[in-house]
C-alpha cells in the first residue's frame, strides 16, 4: 500500500510538469503560412523575411502557401478550415477581415469567431498621389480642380470591392469630389496607367507605388492619410494638417490562427514574432520596403484593431452607396 501511494504521489508531481513539457515541444514539425495574395509582392516579402527568423528562433521551418484569388478570401478561408493545432497560421490585412463582410453577401468565416489573433506585424498609411500629367500640387489643388470638371478625373484601384475602391469612394463622400473609379486586374496594370497619365488619382500605400517614382517625379504625393507625416517623404503633409477630416486609411499586415488553437501556442508565436521584427536584418529589409514596423503587442492589440476596422469600414461602405454583390 505504501508503494502504491508513493506512485500516486509521484503522479501527482509528475502530471503538471509533463503536459508543460509536452507544450513545450512546440514546434516538433514544420509549421505552414497560408498567403492569399500572390507570390513575389509585398505580402510574399513581408511574410518571408518575419517567418524564416521565426522559424531560426523555434527550431522548426516556416513554410509559406501561396492561395491567392478572391480579393485574399480564398487563402483566408483555407485558414479558417485548418486544424487548430498550431501548425497552420494564415497572413491577412483589413481587406478580407474587415472589408469583404460588407461587399460580399456570402463570406465563408466569420471574421472574429473564425479565427484566433496572433500578432500584428506591419502598418502602412495610405497616401493621396497623383501622376506627372495631372496639374494638382497639393490636395486642394486636386480637389477644386476635380470639382470645376466633375467627371474629368479618375482614381484607380486593384478591383471591384477593393481597399483602394472604397479610399476613394470615401474621399469623394468626404470632399464632394466625383473622381470616377477605374478599376483594373492589380497593381502592375494600375500602377503602368497611372505613370503613363490614362489614370489620375491613386490612394495606396507607398511601398506599392515604389518610391523612385517620386523620387523620379512621375508620381506626386499630395498628403499622407494618417495622423503623423512618413519619414520618406517628411515634406508631404497629412490630411488633418490640411483640414481635411475623415479620409484616414491605412492598411496592416498580421497573423491569424483557426480559432481554437491554444493560447498557449498563439501567445508563444506572439513572442517570437514580436522578437523577431526587432532583428536587425528583418528591420533593415522591412524598412527597405517602406513598411512601418510597430510594436504589436499582445493578441488582444489585433483582437481590437479587426474589431474596430470592421465597424470603420462597414461605415465607410455604407456611406458610399455600394451595393453588396
Amino acid at each position: 500500500m505504501r508503494k502504491v501511494f508513493t506512485l500516486l504521489a509521484l503522479v501527482a508531481v509528475i502530471g503538471p510538469w509533463g503536459g508543460d513539457s509536452r507544450a513545450q515541444s512546440y514546434p516538433s514539425k514544420p509549421i505552414k503560412v497560408i498567403v492569399p495574395y500572390p507570390a513575389g509582392g509585398s505580402a510574399d516579402l513581408a511574410t518571408r523575411v518575419i517567418t524564416q527568423k521565426m522559424g531560426e528562433m523555434m527550431g522548426q521551418p516556416f513554410a509559406l502557401d501561396f492561395r491567392p484569388g478572391a480579393g485574399a478570401r480564398i487563402g483566408v478561408e483555407a485558414v479558417a478550415k485548418s486544424a487548430p493545432d498550431g501548425y497552420t497560421l494564415g497572413f491577412t490585412t483589413p481587406a478580407p477581415l474587415c472589408i469583404a463582410p460588407s461587399v460580399f453577401k456570402s463570406v465563408p468565416y466569420d471574421p472574429v469567431k473564425s479565427f484566433e489573433p496572433v500578432v500584428m506585424l506591419t502598418h502602412a498609411p495610405f497616401l493621396v498621389t497623383v501622376g506627372a500629367s495631372v496639374q494638382a500640387t497639393t490636395l486642394r489643388q486636386l480637389i477644386e480642380r476635380d470639382k470645376a470638371a466633375p467627371g474629368k478625373l479618375n482614381f484607380v484601384s486593384f478591383g471591384v470591392g477593393s481597399m483602394l475602391q472604397f479610399m476613394g469612394e470615401n474621399f469623394n463622400a468626404v470632399t464632394g469630389t466625383k473622381l470616377v473609379h477605374v478599376p483594373y486586374k492589380g497593381a502592375a496594370p494600375g500602377l503602368i496607367a497611372l505613370l503613363g497619365g490614362e489614370a489620375h488619382v491613386i490612394f495606396d500605400q507607398l511601398a506599392s507605388l515604389k518610391p523612385a517614382n517620386y523620387s523620379a517625379g512621375k508620381l506626386r504625393a499630395l498628403a499622407i492619410l494618417a495622423p503623423k507625416r512618413l519619414a520618406q517623404l517628411p515634406d508631404v503633409p497629412t490630411a488633418t494638417e490640411l483640414g481635411y477630416k475623415g479620409i484616414d486609411g491605412a492598411v496592416w499586415n498580421a497573423l491569424i490562427a483557426p480559432a481554437g488553437t491554444s493560447l498557449e501556442t498563439v501567445r508563444r508565436l506572439n513572442a517570437v514574432a514580436q522578437k523577431a521584427l526587432t532583428d536587425k536584418k528583418v528591420v533593415e529589409v522591412l524598412v527597405d520596403q517602406n513598411a512601418q514596423i510597430i510594436d504589436g503587442g499582445p493578441p488582444e492589440v489585433l483582437a481590437a484593431a479587426i474589431r474596430d476596422d470592421l465597424v470603420k469600414w462597414t461605415r465607410i461602405i455604407k456611406a458610399t452607396g455600394f451595393k453588396p454583390e
